[in-house]
């Protein structure tokens, strides 16, 4: 039999071995040996990228054609689908056409590849609770930035030369700005209690989250007040033997000469051109840094206002920032902050949510209600940028 008259094939096998397809190839479009030309499609490259097929050579020589099989195509000069028939037949198949063929593969046990210590390991530890994560995140935001801002504090009292205004209000800057890093994608990073009751207020959140909030938020600083403590605990044991002032480290209060009204004025003030500029800054129809620029922008707000107005009373800014600490001081024997100042304790508490509700109020009705109302094709525009940005 002459090499003309041989017929050979090509053996296209699955890996899972539950199927084998056969194609014919003319012996006169191959040279001597197995090759893989005309395979319906332009290239074997194409059928190794659509299929996980072994492809190998026989000699054997067909007395009857070989059933072909049915199977789905896919176009890749026609996108549109234009074709309605669904199937079609893969010996006749064009150029144009790929074999799209569909295996049971090892997606639906795809899990089994993960070592199931690891998942379990990962699993334990996830919360699948949205209020908790974000709970956590605040916890973990208000550690950082209390941490960093206290420090900057001690750093400057407790050592000579250590620093002045301008450094504590660089500190509680950055400190805010790595808390925003932290937390914001989960959370919004809040951060202060005053922002949360200020959100919760004019709608911006639900008021069920605001107790697990502000929780979080004062427990952070807790702990951020007892990290400096420790760390600072043998310059302050060794300057206060007696524990009669270094709680001053940790707290804010009226300074000498201060009454407590101009302290509380202080307080509302200050929070309320926080919280103004804060909702200026995160307006997304007014000149917003997008989310890449809101933590730099709310660090140099931070530093502004600490540098305006932390003389008078320490600049609590919010509950939580002050409260934490001060009944970290209070279980480690300073007993006096809650009674000292014609008990001061309160106004950092009240005169913060007074001064963000105004300072909030006051952007609401003078800019944010005053936005044109935009057209439904501008509207959907815009949030296709501010979701972009």
């Amino acid at each position: 039999m002459s090499q003309s008259q041989h017929r050979r094939q090509i053996l296209v096998i699955n890996v899972d071995a539950r199927c084998v397809d056969a194609a014919t190839l003319s012996a006169s479009t191959m040279p001597v040996g197995w090759t893989t030309a005309n395979l319906a499609i332009p290239s074997i490259d194409r059928l190794l990228t659509c299929c996980p097929f072994f492809i190998w050579p026989t000699m054997t020589a067909p007395t009857q054609p070989l059933p072909t099989r049915k199977v789905r195509i896919s176009n890749f000069d026609d996108n549109s689908n234009s074709d309605q028939t669904p199937y079609a037949d893969f010996s006749y198949a064009p150029d144009t056409h790929v074999p799209i063929v569909e295996c049971e593969s090892s997606q639906r046990n795809q899990m089994d590849y993960r070592p199931s210590g690891e998942v379990s390991k990962r699993r334990l530890l996830v919360t699948p609770n949205t209020h908790l994560r974000e709970c956590l995140a605040e916890f973990l935001a208000t550690v950082i930035a209390i941490a960093f801002g206290l420090g900057g504090i001690a750093q400057s009292a407790l050592w000579s030369g250590g620093g002045d205004v301008m450094t504590v209000s660089v500190g509680w800057g950055v400190a805010v700005m790595i808390g925003t890093f932290v937390a914001d994608s989960v959370s919004g990073a809040q951060i202060i209690s005053v922002i949360t009751v200020t959100n919760a207020v004019y709608g911006r959140m639900p008021w069920w989250k605001v107790p697990g909030y502000m929780t979080a938020q004062t427990l952070g600083a807790f702990v951020g007040a007892a990290l400096i403590y420790v760390l600072n605990a043998q310059k302050i044991r060794r300057e206060d033997p007696n524990q009669e002032t270094m709680y001053k480290l940790f707290i804010t209060y009226a300074r000498d000469g201060v009454s407590n009204y101009t302290a509380f004025y202080t307080e509302v003030l200050a929070c309320a051109c926080i919280m103004l500029a804060s909702y200026a800054i995160k307006d997304k129809r007014n000149r917003w840094p997008g989310n890449r620029g809101t933590p730099f922008a709310l660090a140099l707000l931070v530093t502004a206002i600490s540098c305006a107005f932390s003389t008078n009373s320490g600049l609590g800014m919010s509950p939580n920032r002050d409260f934490g600490p001060r009944l970290f001081t209070y279980i480690i024997g300073y007993h006096m902050v809650f009674t000292e100042d014609f008990y001061y304790f309160w106004i950092p508490i009240v005169a913060p949510l007074v001064g963000g509700i105004i300072g909030g109020g006051l952007y609401i009705l003078f800019v944010e209600m005053q936005h044109p109302e935009l057209p439904q094709k501008a509207s959907t525009e815009r949030g296709h940028q501010v979701e972009s940005a």
